[in-house]
């Protein structure tokens, strides 16, 4: 899977009426499943980038990709991850998957 760069890496999850909403307290099991899925994904998206990285020519046309945008994402911060990634870790952790 490769990683789209997004707009808004920084909001807030919002509610219905536009204010942040009050989330409920969450367990010490939820906090650990949390970072550990974190740490996980963390890794996975360093992967995704070298893989990315590494792409030849043929590679990069196959994506539709040219080199600067590959070396754009390839160059992103170790903890720099796409927001959509982070949200269905937060999803998976509140249902207890």
């Amino acid at each position: 899977m490769l990683i789209s760069s997004t707009t808004n890496r920084d909001r807030f999850p919002l509610s219905h009426n536009g204010r942040h909403r009050a989330d409920k307290p969450v367990s010490l099991v939820a906090t650990c499943r949390f970072a550990l899925g974190y740490v996980m994904l963390v890794f996975d998206v360093w992967r995704e980038r070298r893989a990315l990285a590494r792409l030849n020519a043929a590679g990069r046309a196959d994506i539709g990709r040219n080199p600067r945008d590959i070396d754009l994402e390839a160059r992103r911060s170790l903890f720099d991850l796409p927001a959509a990634r982070l949200d269905a870790l937060r999803c998976r952790v509140r249902r207890g998957r």
